[in-house]
């Protein structure tokens, strides 16, 4: 029996010893390494600056607010600012299950999910928030700071010019407001000018264009743009911009001007006139402006007159062959006499005033005639008769080596011409030149016939060129 005795002894400090060493293992365990050590699951994370000045969004909105869920809110709120994002994420989880209608827990559900870089689920929040009440102001600035940390800055300057319609005097809007809008006027400036340096047209526009969506009242903005389209020929596209520096800045003789020679390489004659008048009432002593108006005044006279027969010409109504050769031969300053030479039988028209004007064209060799021997006076003129036609009066006012040199490095291109046709360059030269320009369609559309505004505004922008 003694054996057995000492064998059992043995076995009991056996477990003794195993269970003191558990003992001790759960000691150290919960210790050791218990909660004092071990980070708890909702661990706090640093806050960034732009959520450390965000106020309480229920700030302000108490009267309208349940009691029990706002202070449910205010302890979740507190929990956010601390850094406890989880902690705070299921307290305002929890009141927009119960009190959907709890718009401030929207707003902090949405702080919550732009911490965690979930930007799209941070905006869907935001604006649940505006959708139970839209001028919530917290929700809206919220929002712009979305905006801004998502990268942009052209919603987010739109939604602060908002804010700022509703609350004036709210001064983090503000501040944002003026920020964006210098940053990023400056930022698209710099670009369209450097590119415009480049003489690269189209993105100097793409980035004035963008820049333009930034300012409010820089009138000089407006100017460079205007002046810019101006200088490349772009008559049409520089009036709106030239139009807003004048409504803004309405005397000064610059801005005025420069609107009035847009409108007037347009054909609005009448408009331009009335500008030029501005122009002069406001700086009696530019006498290139009361040139101008006498100019404009001397078109329209000879658009409105002329004798009976052929070469009478009306303003809005389609222009002939016949008409044309005689407003030139009247009106455009050729270099001497027609050189005299043949010009063989032209079987449809008679011995009269009209149609030595007409002979006179065809001796210069403005105007062809056709091979049958006739001239077709009365056949109507299309843009690209009228693009011949310029072209060659350009040719006999000896311009045409100038003007190509001023011409050739322009970007152009007609799509509705084809390379191959005999007047491409024909048209490419004068609409590059602004002496006709490209329809509404941005196309030539070179079949479209012409009427006389059209006839005599160009020709005049020859002359113009010619002295």
């Amino acid at each position: 029996m003694m054996p057995g005795k000492r064998n059992q002894k043995k076995i009991r400090m056996r477990l003794n010893a195993l269970s003191l060493i558990l003992l001790f293992s759960i000691l150290f365990l919960y210790y050791g390494c218990g909660p004092s050590t071990i980070a708890p699951l909702d661990m706090t994370i640093p806050i960034p600056d732009y959520v450390k000045s965000v106020p309480n969004p229920a700030t302000g909105y108490s009267d309208k607010l349940d009691n029990l869920f706002l202070e449910s809110f205010n302890r979740g709120w507190q929990d956010f600012k601390a850094g406890n994002v989880g902690k705070a994420e299921s307290v305002f989880e929890e009141i927009t299950e119960n009190k959907p209608g709890f718009f401030p827990a929207w707003a902090g559900l949405a702080y919550v999910r732009m911490l965690k870089e979930d930007y799209r689920s941070a905006r869907r929040y935001f604006e649940k928030a505006l959708s139970i009440r839209s001028d919530y102001l917290p929700a809206m600035l919220g929002l712009g700071v979305l905006y801004r940390v998502m990268g942009d800055p052209l919603k987010a300057y739109s939604l602060y010019g908002l804010i700022l319609e509703k609350y004036p005097g709210q001064a983090d809007a503000r501040i944002q407001f003026d920020l964006i809008r210098l940053r990023e006027t400056e930022k698209y400036l710099l670009l369209a000018r450097r590119y415009r340096q480049d003489n690269r047209i189209e993105p100097a526009l793409e980035n004035y264009k963008k820049a333009l969506q930034y300012v409010l009242k820089e009138d000089f903005i407006y100017w460079e743009v205007g002046v810019f389209l101006l200088e490349n020929k772009k008559f049409k596209e520089a009036i709106p911009y030239l139009q807003s520096a004048v409504n803004i800045k309405p005397k000064y003789p610059n801005y005025i001007k420069a609107l009035a020679i847009s409108l007037e390489q347009t054909g609005k004659v009448n408009q331009a006139k009335e500008y030029y008048k501005q122009v002069l009432d406001l700086n009696p002593g530019d006498e290139t402006v009361r040139d101008d108006i006498k100019r404009i005044n001397q078109s329209i006279t000879r658009i409105k007159t002329g004798s009976k027969g052929v070469s009478s010409i009306n303003a809005n109504e389609r222009i002939t062959r016949g008409q044309a050769a005689v407003y030139l031969d009247k009106n455009f300053p050729f270099f001497g006499e027609p050189d005299g030479s043949e010009t063989g039988i032209i079987t449809d028209i008679i011995d009269n005033k009209d149609n030595v004007a007409i002979i006179n064209m065809v001796k210069r060799g403005i105007f062809e005639k056709y091979p049958d021997h006739t001239f077709s006076p009365k056949k109507q003129l299309t843009r690209v008769d009228l693009a011949i036609v310029i072209d060659r009066l350009i040719q006999n006012a000896v311009l045409s080596s100038e003007l190509n040199q001023n011409t050739n490095g322009l970007y152009l291109e007609i799509d509705d011409v084809p390379l191959h046709s005999p007047s491409y360059q024909i048209i490419k030269r004068v609409v590059s030149l602004g002496i006709m320009n490209l329809d509404k369609d941005r196309k030539f559309n070179p079949g479209r016939y012409i009427s006389g505004r059209e006839f005599v505004s160009a020709v005049d922008k020859v002359i113009n060129l010619a002295q």
